[in-house]
Parts: C-alpha cells; sequence; structure tokens
C-alpha cells in the first residue's frame, strides 16, 4: 500500500527530546499559564534521573496532571524503566501493583503505598535544573497497560514503544477528514480520557510529542467544562476534543455551544460503538461529525469511520476504513490485521465479525466472543441483548453470566411505557414480559435468572460496561432503583425489594420486613448520586416509619432538596389512598449533611 507522507512538523516520537526548535512553544496550558516544550525537558531528565537513582526496571505511574505524567513517563523511558499505567491510586490498585512493579511514582497516597504494598518505594523527581537531550530506544518493551475488563478481569499488556509510535505517524497523517483539513498547528487538544489507556495516551500524550501540539493539562470531566476552558485556552485559536461515546451520548443540548463552533474543530471519539443518539447529539451541539477510532488495547488503532446523518433520518458513512500502515482482511467472517503495530509480524485475527466492501473498507458487525455456555448450551449475548431491545421496553440493555449461579443475567435501562408498567403492576410484571419475548429464541433453561433495571448502565471513563461492575448490580444489598422523574432539586424513583435481600434474615422470623436502617441508607446514597450531595450525613429529622416494606413490594421514593437537606417519603404503590387522594407512606425524613443550616439540631424520634 502507498505510504502517507509525513507531516512536514512531524517527529519519531524516540527523537522527541533532541529537537530544541520547540523549547519557547507552549506545551501544556493550564489555569496558570503555559508550561513550554523546554521546561519539559528539565522535568523529563528530573524524572529520569530520579529512576536512575532508584536502580529500578519498572514502576507504576499515576499523575492527573498531563504534563506531569508526560514528564514521568519519558523520564522512565529515558531511564530504560518500564512504565505500568494503572486506571486510578486507589488502595486495592496499589496491593495490585505490588506483585506487578518495582516501585511507584506519582500521586500515591504514601500511607496506603506503605500499607498495601510496602515493599514498593515512592519515587519522586529529582531537581537536575538541565534538559535531557537523549533518544528513547523504540524497540525496547517499556509500557504495560490494562485491558478494560469489559469481557473479563482487566488483564496487563506489555508492548514495544515502536508500536505506539507508529501509531502516532498515523494518527497525523490519516488521510484527513473534512473537519480536519487546515487544522492549524496550535490547535489546543482537550480531552476527557485517561491518559491511562491507550487511547488517551496516544492522542493526548504521543501525539502532542511528535507533531509539536499543545494540550489542557487536565482531563475535562463535564462538558460545561470544555465550554469554559475552550473558550479561554483556546480564544482566537482552534480546538480539539478526544472524547469517548460515553460522553457524547450525554451532551446536554440546553449549554452554549454555538460560542465554542468557530473554535472546536475536530471531535475524536473511541471506546467503544457510538450509538446513534451520540452521533446525533455531537451534531446538535457541536455541528461535528465525530471521528470514530476503532481500536483495543491490544491492537491500538486499526480503523476510523466519519458518519453523517442523511435529512430522511439515515446514517451515512457506517463503514470503517484502515488506518494509515495497518492491513485488514476477513478470515472466515472475522476481523484480521497486521500492521507494525501488533505483536507479531504476521497477521493477527481479532474476534470482531465484519463483511468486508469491494473499496476496502468494511462493515462491522459485532463480536464473536461473546458467545457463552449455559446450561451447556450456546448463547449469544449480543443476541439476546438485541431482542430485548427489539421489544421496546428497554432502551439499552447489557447481558452477561452471574458468576454467583453460573446463570444469565440482564442489566437493563426500561423505556418509559416500561417504568409505567413497574409502577402499575411491579418489576415482576417487566421481567414476566421480557422472559416471554426471549422465550422465542431461547430455551427455557437459557433464560435470564437475574434482572436488575438501572436509569444508566455502569460505565467506566471509556464508556465501558466492564464486567466488574456489571456483576456489581447483583449485589443483593444495593437499591433496585429505577428512575421516574428528575429536576435538578428532585427525583422520583420505583425501588423493588427483592424477596432474597439480606436484610430480611432474622428481622422478623414471623414477619419478615425491610429495616428502617436500610430503607436510610438506601435514600441517602440515592440522593448522593442524583441530587449531587457530596457531604457527610450529619443526622436525621422527622424521621418516621408509618407501614412496613415487605419482600418483594416495589414503592415509590420521592427525594427533594430542601433548606435544611434532602427530604425522604417512601409511597406505597397500590390501589388504597386517603380521603386526600394521597397514597399511604411508608416512612420519611429529612436526611442533614455536614454543611446545611440544620445539620446541628437534635434528631426527632418516630
Amino acid at each position: 500500500m502507498t505510504q502517507p507522507i509525513l507531516s512536514p512538523r512531524l517527529m519519531d516520537v524516540s527523537r522527541t527530546l533532541t529537537r530544541t526548535d520547540a523549547d519557547d512553544l507552549p506545551l501544556a496550558l493550564s489555569e496558570a499559564g503555559a508550561r513550554s516544550w523546554g521546561e519539559f525537558a528539565i522535568a523529563v531528565n528530573n524524572w529520569r534521573t530520579a529512576f536512575v537513582r532508584a536502580g529500578v526496571s519498572s514502576a507504576a505511574l499515576y499523575l492527573e496532571d498531563l504534563f506531569d505524567f508526560s514528564s514521568a513517563l519519558f523520564g522512565a523511558w529515558c531511564a530504560g524503566v518500564r512504565a505500568i499505567l494503572p486506571a486510578d491510586a486507589t488502595r486495592a490498585t496499589c496491593a495490585r501493583l505490588a506483585g506487578l512493579a518495582q516501585a511507584l511514582a506519582g500521586e500515591f497516597d504514601a500511607r496506603l503505598a506503605a500499607a498495601d504494598a510496602p515493599d514498593l518505594p515512592l519515587i519522586t523527581p529529582a531537581d537536575t535544573g538541565m534538559p535531557f537531550r537523549g533518544e528513547i530506544d523504540p524497540e525496547a518493551r517499556l509500557v504495560s497497560l490494562f485491558t478494560s475488563g469489559s469481557t473479563g478481569e482487566p488483564a496487563l499488556i506489555t508492548k514495544r514503544l515502536s508500536q505506539l509510535f507508529c501509531e502516532v505517524a498515523a494518527i497525523e497523517t490519516r488521510r484527513p477528514d473534512a473537519s480536519e483539513r487546515n487544522l492549524a498547528q496550535d490547535a489546543v487538544i482537550f480531552s476527557t480520557v485517561p491518559a491511562q489507556h491507550i487511547y488517551g495516551l496516544l492522542f493526548t500524550v504521543l501525539w502532542p510529542a511528535a507533531a509539536v501540539r499543545p494540550f489542557w493539562h487536565r482531563r475535562i470531566l463535564y462538558p460545561e467544562e470544555l465550554l469554559s476552558r475552550t473558550r479561554r485556552a483556546a480564544a482566537g485559536g482552534a480546538a480539539l476534543w478526544v472524547t469517548s461515546p460515553a460522553q457524547l451520548k450525554r451532551l446536554p443540548r440546553d449549554l452554549d455551544w454555538r460560542s465554542i463552533r468557530d473554535i472546536l474543530r475536530v471531535v475524536y471519539s473511541s471506546g467503544g460503538p457510538l450509538p446513534p443518539e451520540g452521533l446525533q447529539r455531537c451534531l446538535d451541539c457541536t455541528g461535528i461529525s465525530p471521528v470514530e477510532i476503532l481500536g483495543s488495547s491490544e491492537s491500538g488503532g486499526i480503523a476510523w469511520r466519519s458518519r453523517g446523518i442523511a435529512p430522511d433520518g439515515r446514517i451515512t458513512g457506517e463503514a470503517f476504513r484502515a488506518l494509515p500502515g495497518m492491513q485488514v482482511k476477513s478470515e472466515n467472517g472475522l476481523l484480521a490485521l497486521k500492521g507494525a503495530q501488533l505483536s507479531s509480524p504476521g497477521w493477527e485475527c481479532t474476534a470482531d465479525r465484519v463483511r468486508l466492501l469491494s473499496d476496502g473498507s468494511f462493515m462491522l458487525l459485532g463480536r464473536a466472543d461473546r458467545i457463552v455456555k449455559i446450561e451447556e448450551k450456546r448463547v449469544s449475548l449480543a443476541a439476546v441483548e438485541k431482542a430485548l431491545t427489539a421489544t421496546r421496553l428497554v432502551t439499552e440493555a447489557r447481558a452477561f453470566v452471574a458468576p454467583c449461579t453460573g446463570k444469565l443475567a440482564v442489566a437493563a435501562i426500561p423505556a418509559p411505557q416500561a417504568v409505567a408498567l413497574i409502577r402499575r403492576e411491579g418489576k415482576r410484571a417487566l421481567v414476566s414480559r421480557l422472559r416471554t419475548a426471549l422465550a422465542q429464541g431461547l430455551e427455557r433453561v437459557c433464560l435470564p435468572r437475574h434482572w436488575r433495571f438501572v436509569w444508566e448502565l455502569p460505565e467506566n471513563a471509556m464508556g465501558k460496561h466492564t464486567a466488574r461492575e456489571l456483576e456489581a448490580l447483583l449485589d443483593p444489598a444495593r437499591p433496585q432503583a429505577v428512575l421516574e422523574s428528575r429536576t435538578g432539586e428532585s427525583a422520583e424513583l420505583l425501588v423493588s425489594v427483592a424477596s432474597d435481600a439480606p436484610f430480611f434474615e432474622g428481622h422478623f422470623p414471623e414477619f419478615k420486613l425491610l429495616p428502617g436502617l436500610v430503607q436510610v441508607d438506601w435514600a441517602c446514597s440515592l440522593a448522593r448520586r442524583l441530587l449531587g450531595v457530596d457531604a457527610p450525613l450529619a443526622g436525621i429529622r422527622s424521621l418516621k416509619f408509618m407501614a412496613p416494606i415487605l419482600p418483594g413490594d416495589t414503592v415509590l421514593l420521592r427525594l427533594s432538596r430542601t433548606a435544611a437537606g434532602v427530604s425522604f417519603v417512601y409511597e406505597s404503590l397500590g390501589e388504597e389512598k386517603d380521603r386526600a387522594g394521597r397514597r399511604p407512606v411508608h416512612a420519611k425524613g429529612t436526611l442533614l449533611f455536614a454543611g446545611s443550616a440544620a445539620a446541628g439540631r437534635p434528631h426527632e424520634a418516630p
């Protein structure tokens, strides 16, 4: 295939630090100003010196500031140290790293590290005051990343640096989409994805290093922040946005997107399939069709596409095209790849089902590895999900195998008519209808035994539905709640109480009921998730328990922010009403959070 012509300003990442012509150019932009490429070369040397002094061959890196993260990463590589990139710096991660790394570097809590990884020293940068101008060995295996865990426990993958560096050239030299033509060299990169993931690493760390592009120094967590930062940092210039489907499908349409339409030029999306509603929202808000990158932690970037929506509502441009340097073919209906970024020189077969088109592009048809065995019978998880959404009773579904029983489990977002069904007849009625629909294509022994209805499926920062997060939904101690309505200050939820919830054991043997403490705890946790409450619980006022909640019941929970805190009311969904037309109340009270005016008042006994 024809090799792309490199951009005049694109440099091999392994030689990035040897250049001096960019020393005065801005690299990382922040509220305090800009940090230059010259400062970066010094910061790299500070970390390189620290790693050499430590005498380790591997270290786990975690820093949230992109300038600091990039400096530590390049410093490790310049010292010949393998950088392990965990997703976070939590206690569980520290404990896990104890068997994988020889040291920790960055924003790890020294106390947690000492308790959970006592054999791992915490490395801090030296103070050399001098830049490092050496080259990096591109053939060294100096980077290890974790997979997303969407199909199981996250696995650690180690790569040669050249596997990453060749992808950077593909990003810069790919035949440009219409939105990327004539893009200014100083266009600022804003990102909502973590640099610890290969997508974020390539687009927000290595690409800027090779193409001399500045970036905003921290992840952008909210669309409101994107608008504010873009207007200030890229005023009069241009901006790129590196994001994920998880962000695009939730863009709020009521923000002032027009204020950055002349600034934001390109939107990149990767980490999972972008649903049609995500594409529509991105077009509505930004006026830009995102460049979607297909890839994985194992293979890196594979292909790209940029779709549109025709006047009649049809989605155009669905086919993917291989990125420069990547060859693709179909082997027994599965996508096979060959390229310098892969771990072996030959063809590697993936689990993606594809249909090749005459022009060399291909249509993605789903994953072949989402086949599981239930009662010794093969079940396609993708087919189960498709059948569920076809009922129009759920808008999104994820099927998986429950590790506790080996049976099929489903987590789903109910459509409005399904929420109304739960209100009228309870959770069992919805489950019954969905099981009936699935029974047309599944044997009875394979039908889902575990059902969880939620208002949003759990996702990680890359928009992946990880196995661990989905399995956590099956915890019988978690409230099973469906959102019926929500405003900025209130929310109404339908809470279903599982008959096998552990709270009924011994409470009471002759007459099982949901303990009041659990009702308060559920109200508190749901208030935190839906109403933005982040202060510690300081007390409870006007707490009353008036009627028991029994195993299998579905009740209405009303939450409302007040000057005092958050009031909650559990109401019955039965037909019985009082003279004023109100349904019986099971429990009510006001949660007082630290900092509220009423937090210090005494609790009123029920």
